[in-house]
């Protein structure tokens, strides 16, 4: 008698979906072109877009918060 896991291939539901949003004629179109779910320590997400590239976002640290040129 084994005391194993049994493998399991479910796979998680992703927590958002990301849209490419864009305007054409006077119409919307939303393209989706990735998913992201929480990361293990539960204070971000891991994006995946649809080429495969994974991008980690996390929220900025105090020092970090006026780091970024161009952001709103």
């Amino acid at each position: 008698m084994t005391n194993s896991k049994p493998e399991t291939t479910e796979k998680k539901l992703p927590a958002l979906i990301a849209y490419v949003v864009s305007e054409r004629d006077g119409k919307t179109y939303w393209n989706r072109r990735g998913a992201a779910w929480p990361t293990k320590g539960g204070k971000g997400f891991t994006l995946i877009d649809d080429s495969g590239a994974r991008y980690v976002l996390l929220p900025p640290k105090a020092e970090q918060s006026g780091d970024v040129e161009g952001a709103p």
